[in-house]
């Protein structure tokens, strides 16, 4: 893959479903790619893309961070019932 994208000008990606690690690589290796890794990252990680899109002041739904079963009826009591529970990565 290194040896394609350095025939490249740009790299870009149609999704999301990429690892940010090889892309991370490639823009080591000077390739420009969009977009970037960093910004891949976060989109990949729902509660980072959600923490971004908030700070940068978008509307976004209310959220909380939940580690285990606990967390999720602590946070159904703070939010409210119909919820979504979502899986950070995938």
């Amino acid at each position: 893959m290194a040896r394609f994208a350095a025939e490249c000008g740009v790299v870009t990606l149609e999704n999301e479903f990429v690892f940010a690690d090889t892309l991370a690589h490639l823009e080591q290796a000077g390739v420009t790619v969009y977009p970037t890794s960093r910004t891949l990252r976060v989109i990949q990680d729902k509660l980072l893309q959600k923490q971004a899109m908030q700070q940068a002041g978008l509307p976004v739904p209310q959220f909380v961070a939940v580690e285990g079963v606990g967390e999720v009826a602590q946070a159904a009591d703070r939010l409210g019932y119909p919820l979504v529970l979502k899986a950070r990565y995938g």
